[in-house]
């Protein structure tokens, strides 16, 4: 799966940038590699931050459910019981938003009395998608990264059959450069980017 990125910005073209993206940092290491002026900028869910630090929202995120075009068993919907039934693919970033998803859903599950049937653990969400594409199982991915991963035409997106509580995905960076003109520039191409006032990427 390809993941948007800053070379997709026409503003990039033709001047003097070099950026490198580390996608799998921690939040407290990002925060004291950005106290030492290693790391410019961050994007994710943040709580918990030390007060030297400003934050700016992109975006609400939420989660939806993948399964195959042919589920043999789900159709335009999937209920809680086809939920719970279905072999599921999780994946576990060391860093990020998703940790606080998957700990909802544990907690659902619990709650239900039901055990989750797990085929398959990924350290990360890339691939899943033929993951689901080539089996029954199912996964839950935020609706932004489903959005890519259905425009390859092998899955569908699926609204999850329960409320879950909507992540607020923000910029973050240290007060050090709150006022420097390049990274000010730098702050409103990622805003000019990203910023997208929907609950979810699909309809």
């Amino acid at each position: 799966m390809r993941i948007p990125v800053l070379e997709d910005l026409p503003d990039l073209e033709g001047k003097a940038v070099l950026v490198r993206a580390d996608l799998n940092v921690p939040l407290d290491a990002a925060q004291q590699m950005m106290k030492l002026g290693q790391i410019d900028l961050a994007v994710g869910m943040f709580s918990g931050l030390h007060g030297d630090f400003i934050q700016q929202r992109l975006f609400h995120e939420t989660y939806v459910v993948l399964v195959r075009k042919k589920h043999p068993k789900i159709g335009a919907r999937i209920d809680v019981e086809q939920f719970f039934a279905a072999d599921h693919v999780i994946y576990t970033p060391t860093a990020g938003s998703h940790g606080r998803f998957e700990t909802e859903l544990d907690a659902l599950f619990a709650q239900k009395g039901r055990a989750r049937k797990v085929a398959l653990q990924l350290a990360h969400s890339s691939g899943i998608d033929q993951i689901v594409a080539s089996s029954d199982f199912i996964a839950c991915v935020p609706s932004r990264v489903a959005s890519a991963m259905v425009d390859q035409g092998s899955v569908r997106a699926l609204p999850l059959p329960f409320d879950a509580t909507p992540l607020d995905i923000s910029q973050l960076w240290h007060e050090r450069c709150h006022r420097d003109e390049g990274h000010q520039w730098f702050r409103s191409l990622i805003f000019e980017m990203f910023h997208d006032s929907r609950q979810s990427a699909i309809a």
